[in-house]
């Protein structure tokens, strides 16, 4: 998950980095179909602090209900990490 507690700063060379891994997905696994390990059946995690709508959609209404709105959807699966990147950055 991206938030501010997982971005590495090196001010020295002005470098940052990505150091946490422990929420990453087998991608192919994550965007088949569905299945334990797909977006349709896994369990959110990370800070919701930092969670887009369509996660919040997800968690409150399930895959289904997100299945409705393709915008959100295609997010969710493909773009999760992105709105939390743009909130630390």
């Amino acid at each position: 998950d991206v938030n501010s507690h997982n971005i590495m700063v090196d001010a020295t060379r002005l470098r940052f980095g990505l150091v946490d891994f422990g929420l990453a997905v087998d991608i192919a696994k994550w965007r088949g179909p569905i299945g334990a390990s797909s977006w349709h059946l896994v369990d959110i995690g990370g800070d919701c602090r930092y969670w887009p709508m369509s996660a919040w959609l997800q968690f409150e209404c399930g895959w289904q209900e997100l299945a409705k709105y393709p915008t959100l959807a295609a997010e969710y699966r493909t773009r999760l990490d992105l709105h939390p990147l743009g909130l630390v950055a």
